[in-house]
């Protein structure tokens, strides 16, 4: 470079040239050049046969300092960088490169593979980008230039050829030709020599998802072997007949693609199929959300087995939605004969336009039950819903004489609980094989009759004695036979007893009128079962004083016994 007025010339490196029109009678002077660096004077190179006066020294200094710093250094710093062995060094110098054809170089052929990413990343020219895309072996820097190129050509060609599943991707994520979309989107497969994570699904999904074509987009979705690809393709899609055909009848892989495909439906008689008929209550929730027929919305209300989706449709009903499910309702039960359900609607809808009609047939099916039921809960519950029905009067004649048969029936059957049965143990002592108390049974005896039990009322039928008693001999159908005498610790000694098998019991509670023994007359039937019973190991001593009580109180209801 030329120094103005001086001739002299730089090298740009940082020494000063020959200065060529130097007069004769000037002597040479050979001089560092210095300049300050962070406050330290640093000599940046020497002038060697400059010929300059010396009143023009340092002014020439000056300049010859910012020529070095501002190209001769820059360029020494640059240069020793780019051969440092040092890879940082390397990296640095060669990200503020501008020399296109050095940067395609280092790309291609650096050691450090860093530094060759630094040289892609500063390219620009289309063309050493190109050639790198396509050509270079490291699939890190092809990717890099795939990533930077513009050129769709080039691009389309990378997406369809190159062997790294990555690299094809990057190019996929700049095309824009929609034929070569569609190609990939459709026959892109995963290549042998891949070692990275990116898959072959992974560029189908990204072409997918820059497709705009229906056509393709629906042989995707209906098509590919892969469930993420097909799902990529359905959320690009609005062809309204292949939406339907996905979520109508697509089973693959559970319910994933149909559940994509629910929300993108605007057909209502699609959605109201999903809604009540898929099998995954996802599906169905997905396809309430976006429903808007009210009958539909009812009927989900009133069928479907899952409560999410039921709360979900029941959430969506207007008005009119709640009048078509009161009326659903209704046509379910209008004919029903559980009055259990027809309780229920009137207690959800106790002043609605079909209030009267269910009310109707409540009372038809209630009273036909308590007729055929017979009992007094049967009865109390018909009075309770219908008080002021013509066949009130009948029911409250029916349920006094049962609530007094019921009273004495309970009698009858604290009479039979009470007989005690006898048995063997292990060590040959006669045991009590009935279980319930006998004192407990006198004192409800004793209730019940303060009740207004009648005695008169209950007879027991089907009554064989237990045991009988007869010279010093006892016959027991339950245990066996043989004679016997009390011991004078309170025992029952026998002697040739033979175990028989037990036959069951038969007797039972009824009502007067069907003929039987009286309870006083089945207590003293069993007269030799109570002796027996004075014997047994589980008894106490007194077992035969309360059997006596329980005979006077049945003879004598009016009568207060005291147990002794």
């Amino acid at each position: 470079m030329a120094v103005a007025g001086g001739g002299g010339r730089c090298d740009g490196v940082g020494n000063a040239g020959q200065v060529d029109a130097a007069p004769e009678t000037e002597r040479p002077i050979g001089v560092r050049l210095p300049y300050r660096l962070g406050g330290k004077k640093v000599s940046i190179g020497k002038c060697r046969g400059c010929r300059l006066k010396e009143g023009d020294m340092a002014k020439w200094a000056r300049l010859a300092v910012l020529l070095s710093v501002s190209w001769g250094l820059l360029a020494c710093v640059r240069e020793s960088g780019l051969n440092s062995k040092d890879n940082w060094e390397r990296r640095i110098a060669v990200s503020r490169l501008k020399d296109q054809a050095q940067l395609e170089e280092i790309a291609r052929s650096d050691s450090d593979i860093d530094a060759r990413a630094s040289a892609v990343s500063t390219l620009t020219d289309q063309a050493a980008l190109a050639r790198l895309a396509l050509d270079n072996t490291n699939g890190y820097v092809r990717y890099l230039a795939a990533e930077k190129l513009t050129d769709q050509a080039v691009l389309a060609k990378i997406a369809l050829d190159d062997r790294s599943n990555f690299v094809r991707a990057a190019a996929v994520r700049r095309l824009e030709d929609q034929a070569t979309l569609a190609k990939v989107a459709l026959n892109d497969s995963d290549s042998d020599d891949d070692k990275d994570s990116t898959t072959s699904k992974n560029v189908r999904c990204e072409a997918v998802a820059r497709l705009t074509d229906q056509s393709v987009l629906a042989e995707v979705a209906l098509g590919d072997r892969d469930y993420e690809v097909r799902q990529c393709a359905v959320e690009k899609l609005t062809d309204q007949s292949v939406l339907a055909k996905i979520a109508l009848d697509d089973d693959k892989k559970g319910f994933l693609l149909r559940y994509c495909a629910v929300p993108r439906l605007t057909d209502q008689s699609v959605l109201a199929k999903v809604a009540l008929g898929d099998r995954a209550y996802q599906v169905r929730a997905r396809a309430v959300e976006h429903l808007e027929d009210q009958a539909v919305l009812a009927k989900v209300v009133e069928e479907d087995g899952n409560e999410e989706v039921r709360e979900l449709a029941n959430g969506r009903l207007t008005a009119d939605g709640k009048q078509k499910l009161e009326q659903l309702r209704f046509e379910q039960i209008q004919n029903s004969e559980d009055r259990r359900r027809l309780q229920t609607f009137l207690s959800q809808y106790p002043a609605g336009p079909y209030t009267s009609k269910a009310s109707s047939q409540l009372r038809k099916v209630l009273y036909r039950w308590a007729v055929a039921d017979g009992s007094c809960g049967a009865y109390a519950e018909f009075l309770a819903e219908f008080p002021q029905d013509p066949g009130a009067g009948e029911l409250r004649r029916k349920l006094a004489a049962k609530g007094q048969w019921e009273k004495a029936k309970r009698l009858g059957e604290m009479a039979v609980a009470m007989i005690p049965d006898s048995g063997i143990d292990e060590k040959g002592r006669l045991v009590n094989t009935n279980p319930t108390p006998l004192k407990l049974s006198l004192e409800q005896f004793r209730v019940l009759l303060a009740a207004g039990a009648d005695p008169s009322a209950v007879r027991i039928k089907g009554f064989t004695p237990r045991v009988t008693v007869q010279d010093g001999r006892w016959e027991s159908q339950y245990s066996g036979s043989g004679a016997w005498s009390i011991t004078p610790d309170g025992s029952i000694k026998t002697d040739a007893f033979q175990q028989v098998p037990r036959p069951p019991r038969t007797e039972h509670p009824v009502p007067a009128a069907e003929g039987g023994l009286t309870l006083s007359e089945y207590s003293k039937a069993n007269e030799g079962t109570w002796a027996e019973a004075l014997g047994f190991e589980n008894v106490d001593s007194e077992f035969h004083l309360l059997a006596q009580e329980a005979v006077r109180l049945l003879e004598q209801p009016d009568a207060k016994g005291k147990t002794r």
